[in-house]
């Protein structure tokens, strides 16, 4: 497994090295990553990777960590990240750009082979190998008396006004363990677990080995297997059997089609940004719907007719209202890696003018609503760090007459993914009362 960092510069003779490709292995590297608009050119032999989370390329393993990681060697982060995503990736509404890259099991447009590969085995653990029950009729079984068929089948003979039968036919029910849907399931798991072998260092994936020993010369030919799941999903009525026929339909569709080895495996995203507001909004219980209503909407008048028309407002990333304490939180969700020295020099890029001024614009709308009389208010940039929480500085803007300055802070990111994945409040608070 190699470890590289989002965005951080390296020479393409570096990178071609690091990736142990040849020549013709790196140009289609490239073209790949350029089509997925997942490598920026600072020089022409110097790129970085806009990129956060697991790919593969032609059995490559690589693990692309957020530019606020240090130390890239620790395989933690690798871990921890591997968990928010696949729980981001099930929990969250993704815009066809993040599906581009986390994906789903169940369309084809959207295939991802390691979400793919992960619910087919949670499936198999779950609900066991495919299976296709068959009925067997027997004269005189152990099993239940399928009295239609006795009827039908036999004569009767009376007996004090009583029919009785001196043959019965009897049905068993048993899974047929020569199914071929079943074979291909078999297979198809095997696949996956060797797979997910070479990941064994993600503690993610600690599923138990399995080797069913089918080779893909039983299966035959892929549109053989195909056409066999088609069959079989029209035949089907089960949602669970069903969605493991489509799910084991798109792997190999892709996976054995013409374009097997043309693409990149991915799980990861391209807008680490968007994941981190998300997962802030959701451990922090984002109440902006509860108060986006007190925000006034600009008024655009025509100067002729007097008539004015209002068009949307500004919208902050978060908004939490701590009534015990009677303090407003306005909190906006950056991905920086902003932070001073230790003489005290600020270092990094920084949010711009603009993030800051919204900031105050918000508290001032807010602050209009006599509901938050004798309220505190803290404006705060919330940034992903490795460090522990804490508030690290402020920013301001002089002109601002009495406001509060706008606090910095860094979020241990372990700790709010392990909030994110428990479904829990992450305590703001603690942090504040540390200062």
């Amino acid at each position: 497994m190699v470890f590289l960092k989002e965005l951080k510069p390296y020479t393409t003779s570096e990178l071609k090295q690091k990736l142990e490709l040849n020549s013709n292995e790196w140009e289609d590297f490239l073209a790949e990553m350029q089509r997925l608009r997942m490598l920026e050119w600072k020089r022409s032999d110097v790129c970085s990777v806009s990129y956060v989370g697991f790919m593969e390329w032609h059995e490559k393993f690589v693990f692309c960590l957020p530019k606020y990681v240090e130390d890239v060697s620790d395989k933690s982060h690798a871990n921890a990240l591997m968990s928010l995503f696949m729980e981001y990736a099930k929990r969250e509404n993704l815009d066809e750009y993040e599906l581009d890259t986390m994906g789903d099991e169940v369309t084809e447009e959207n295939f991802n082979y390691l979400a793919t590969a992960d619910f087919i085995l949670g499936d198999y653990f779950e609900n066991g190998l495919y299976s296709n029950e068959k009925k067997l009729y027997e004269l005189n079984g152990e099993g239940e008396i399928n009295w239609n068929k006795t009827i039908e089948e036999h004569d009767a003979y009376m007996s004090n006004g009583q029919p009785f039968y001196l043959d019965l036919v009897t049905e068993a029910t048993f899974n047929d363990e020569e199914d071929f849907v079943r074979l291909i399931h078999k297979y198809v798991l095997t696949e996956c677990s060797l797979y997910m072998r070479e990941l064994s260092f993600l503690d993610y994936f600690n599923y138990p080995p399995l080797d069913f020993e089918v080779e893909w010369e039983e299966i035959g030919s892929l549109e053989y297997a195909l056409y066999h799941i088609e069959n079989e999903m029209h035949q089907q009525f089960s949602d669970q059997k069903l969605s493991i026929l489509k799910t084991l339909y798109f792997f190999l569709a892709r996976e054995k089609g013409a374009n097997a080895w043309d693409h990149l495996k991915l799980f990861g995203t391209r807008t680490f940004h968007v994941v981190w507001e998300k997962v802030l909004g959701y451990v922090l219980h984002n109440q902006y719907d509860d108060y986006k209503s007190y925000i006034p909407k600009p008024i655009w008048t025509d100067a002729r007719t007097g008539r004015g028309t209002e068009t949307e407002t500004i919208i902050p990333d978060i908004l939490r209202n701590d009534k015990e304490h009677k303090r407003f939180y306005i909190m906006d969700a950056k991905y920086y890696t902003t932070t001073f020295d230790h003489r005290g020099k600020l270092k990094n890029n920084v949010p711009g003018v603009g993030d800051v001024s919204k900031q105050y614009l918000y508290e001032q709308a807010l602050k209009l609503s006599p509901e938050f009389d004798g309220y505190q208010w803290e404006n705060v940039f919330l940034m992903p760090s490795y460090m522990q929480s804490e508030v690290f500085g402020s920013v301001r803007l002089p002109f601002m007459g009495d406001m509060k300055d706008i606090q910095l802070v860094r979020l241990n990111t372990k700790e709010v993914y392990r909030s994110y994945l428990n479904q829990s409040e992450f305590n703001l608070s603690l942090v504040y009362d540390e200062r």
